[in-house]
């Protein structure tokens, strides 16, 4: 679906999150600079007529024929949020392997299932986990000499338990979902747990959300080690502010930059770096 229409240049084709809707992307489609037209690609199964997909390549098999239809020939801009950055990058690497041209491939804080990652990915995950439960059971109140261990847990069970409660709460106060949109959500479900990565020969530019707070896994290593090279983007907010007001304007600059300063393909065997520019532009 259209999300800007006018411009002359190559589209922009922005791939949905777990939930399938491509509106959610409205804002980042707005705040893109003029010039090139954006397209949303959504997931089957939110018409009656169509069954959800549960497999990441049968979904970018069939976003491939609705994107050529648009876009016959390369260079292609691809870009995806969240679980729609696996899409972006499956199609990515399709696309390469017939021998056509990506301008640009851009994960927006895409995850990377834990098992597939490097070994010391993995352990400085587990690390992280467990500084943050040394300095929870560590913790000391201004007046102690000593840190109460036994006091730290039982406060952090009746946090879970209270975050717990607010969850069902709030599920219970909004409205279920219908029953084409959780069939939906249940496939994306299925197919983002169920993807295993090829490798891709080109670059990914990653745009990462700066507050991490409580997620422990970094999925830039098992990009990293699938691809050509990962350039590294941290913009403000957390997962689901970062494509929101004001945050988002952030990130469309960064992308729209790459637009500008790369050329439609890196020389083949060129060294790629690590890269994290900087986000706090005025």
């Amino acid at each position: 679906m259209p999300l800007r229409s006018g411009g002359a240049g190559r589209p922009v084709f922005v791939v949905h999150s777990i939930i399938g809707i491509a509106e959610e992307l409205k804002p980042l489609a707005g705040a893109l600079p003029a010039g090139r037209p954006v397209y949303g690609l959504r997931s089957p199964g939110l018409e009656p007529s169509e069954t959800p997909f549960r497999r990441v390549e049968d979904l970018a098999a069939a976003y491939l024929r609705r994107i050529c239809a648009v876009q016959p020939r390369g260079p292609y801009v691809l870009a995806g949020f969240s679980f729609g950055g696996q899409i972006a990058f499956e199609m990515a690497r399709r696309l390469r392997e017939e021998g056509e041209d990506i301008e640009l491939l851009a994960l927006i804080d895409t995850g990377f299932r834990r098992r597939d990652l490097p070994l010391s990915a993995r352990l400085r995950a587990k690390f992280s986990w467990a500084c943050q439960a040394v300095r929870r059971l560590t913790a000391r109140r201004p007046h102690e000499w000593l840190p109460h261990p036994r006091r730290a847990l039982r406060t952090w069970r009746a946090q879970r338990d209270e975050n717990w409660q607010v969850q069902i709460a709030m599920a219970d106060a909004l409205p279920p979902l219908p029953p084409r949109r959780r069939a939906v959500l249940e496939g994306n479900v299925a197919a983002a747990r169920a993807y295993a990565p090829r490798p891709y020969p080109g670059v990914i530019h990653y745009f990462q959300a700066a507050d991490r707070r409580g997620r422990h896994d970094d999925p830039v290593p098992g990009w990293q080690k699938l691809s050509r090279g990962v350039r590294l983007f941290r913009i403000p907010g957390e997962h689901a502010s970062m494509i929101q007001e004001p945050h988002v304007r952030v990130l469309a600059r960064e992308i729209a930059a790459c637009l500008v300063q790369r050329p439609s393909r890196a020389p083949d065997g060129a060294p790629v770096r690590e890269i994290e520019p900087h986000f706090a532009r005025s």
